[in-house]
């Protein structure tokens, strides 16, 4: 057999379960044990408040509720009782005018004549007791016939039978005993050992006052807008198991009814009762999610930069625990040349100013790999609007040569910072040999990054059958992704790129890629 842990909300340890075990086809359910003591709490009209209230999540429009019950017993309160006593006979008989649970008895003055002697003897404790006296405390059924409940000191034993009344404990004028559940009782001081031995001895008590166990009345368990969730007319019985309520669903209606408010999540429940009675109460894990759905498809066009997701403006500093949707990418037949992929500076950097004159960019065959460039990107900014002539040439020994294909002229609007300027030069097959990249300013003047040695760039390649790239999310890998369109629904995402500021996607391949369906969810 074995056990899992019970987790209060703090996630402490409260108590352990054990879980199912079969024999054949017989199971033997479940069963909890609280190892940790209850809170006990007092209960009124107004009711004890059991707060919930969640850390709320950037974004998060909903929540859903796991876990979240509390359990309740009756703790017994002892109270005097009112009770009419008289004298029948040696014994004393209390009425309570109602059935009531009686736990004790408090005697004011109570003594028996000393045998044999003038005086009287005093009986405070059970060693006060002459050695062949007792006190019986008895219960009548309907007809009025009484039967001893419970004797102090302990009744005798017959060989291996269990004692034949119940035993009290009689100390500092009080006799104390198991509840008795009557609406009259009968004490009487008795010789003999058995109830059939028992003999009536004279005594006298100035006063007895009768303490009774109560349980808590008209419990109910409230919601914030003071509907009933659960409840127990009348007394609450010591003698029932503890009952669980389950406020799963209640709980998620408040904490979504507070969002929809624009509020944090939050709920209230109250324990009411009649006054002065109390209960006992185990809260549970209230456990659950806040959930920040995105709706529709979100598409994102990878085209040799990094691109934030467009679907999240802002995020909470804190992670999702987990971030779910569906994922579709689609190659657009192009991709980066993993050699001429320079980085865009965010900070100042050096270079090169383009103007009437070309600047060359070796392009080195073997990062073309033989394939006809599909775009050419320039690093850098222009301080004012420009125009660039953009060429390939043929390099012989590292000079400039003939021109492949056509220029391409470009356009650059001003800029404070750097950026990735793209042209797409007319289709044409370069070849063998050494390529260079030539530019210059028609109007105006670029200011050409440059990075080791070289002015950078990004050159983008035509290639039907490339090989497979990762897809990268805040650089952390999403999946490795060719030419065939891949679809994944219900894919798990990292989630720690979704702290803080949108994500960012990237690769070097040119890829239309689809979110749909995706949902952040953040623990609570």
């Amino acid at each position: 057999m074995a056990f899992v842990s019970i987790k209060d909300e703090a996630k402490k340890i409260v108590g352990i379960e054990t879980t199912p075990v079969y024999y054949g086809k017989v199971e033997v359910p479940p069963v909890a044990f609280f190892v940790v003591p209850p809170e006990v709490i007092s209960l009124s009209d107004e009711g004890h408040e059991i707060a919930v209230s969640w850390k709320p999540a950037e974004g998060a429009t909903k929540a859903a509720v796991t876990s979240a019950s509390l359990t309740l017993a009756a703790a017994l309160v002892k109270r005097p009782v009112n009770a009419t006593v008289s004298q029948e006979g040696a014994h004393r008989v209390l009425k309570f005018g109602a059935s009531v649970t009686v736990t004790q008895l408090v005697f004011a003055d109570l003594k028996i004549p000393a045998e044999g002697e003038s005086g009287e003897i005093h009986l405070r404790q059970t060693s006060d007791l002459p050695a062949d006296r007792r006190l019986v405390v008895s219960a009548a059924d309907a007809a009025g016939n009484y039967y001893p409940m419970a004797t102090a000191p302990a009744s005798p034993q017959r060989e291996m039978l269990p004692p034949p009344v119940g035993t009290a404990q009689f100390a500092s004028s009080t006799l104390s005993f198991s509840g008795i559940k009557t609406d009259k009782i009968r004490l009487s001081l008795v010789s003999g050992g058995f109830p059939e031995d028992y003999e009536p001895k004279a005594f006298e008590v100035g006063s007895i006052t009768a303490y009774a166990d109560f349980g808590p009345s008209d419990c109910r368990v409230v919601d914030g807008a003071d509907k009933a969730l659960w409840s127990f007319p009348g007394e609450l019985p010591a003698t029932l198991p503890p009952a669980e309520i389950d406020l799963k669903i209640p709980l998620e209606t408040a904490l979504n009814d507070t969002m929809a408010k624009g509020e944090a999540p939050a709920a209230s429940f109250r324990i009411q009762g009649g006054t002065d009675g109390k209960v006992q109460l185990w809260k549970g894990a209230f456990h659950g999610h806040l959930a920040h759905p995105v709706p529709g498809i979100t598409t994102v066009e990878l085209a040799g930069e990094t691109s934030p997701l467009p679907c999240f403006v802002t995020l909470p500093a804190e992670a999702p625990t987990s971030a779910i949707g569906d994922l579709t990418l689609r190659y657009s037949g192009i991709r980066l040349s993993a050699g001429l992929n320079d980085p865009v500076p965010v900070r100042a950097a050096s270079g090169t100013i383009v103007g009437a004159g070309d600047v060359v960019r070796p392009l080195p065959s073997a990062h073309l790999e033989g394939l006809p460039l599909a775009r050419i990107g320039l690093i850098g900014r222009a301080p004012q609007k420009c125009e660039l002539a953009v060429r390939l040439v043929r390099m012989t020994n590292g000079i400039p040569a003939e021109t492949i294909g056509t220029e391409t002229v470009m356009t650059v609007e001003p800029s404070p910072s750097f950026s990735l300027e793209w042209c797409t030069p007319k289709r044409v097959e370069i070849g063998s040999g050494t390529v260079g990249l030539a530019v210059r300013a028609v109007s105006g003047q670029f200011f050409w990054v440059k990075g080791n040695e070289d002015p950078s760039v990004k050159i983008a390649l035509y290639d039907d059958n490339p090989s497979l790239q990762p897809v990268l999310l805040n650089g952390e890998t999403l999946v490795q992704a060719g030419a065939e369109e891949i679809h994944l629904p219900g894919f798990s995402f990292p989630t720690a790129p979704f702290a803080g500021t949108s994500p960012l996607l990237e690769s070097l391949l040119f890829l239309t890629v689809d979110l749909s369906d995706l949902e952040l969810r953040y623990d609570r």
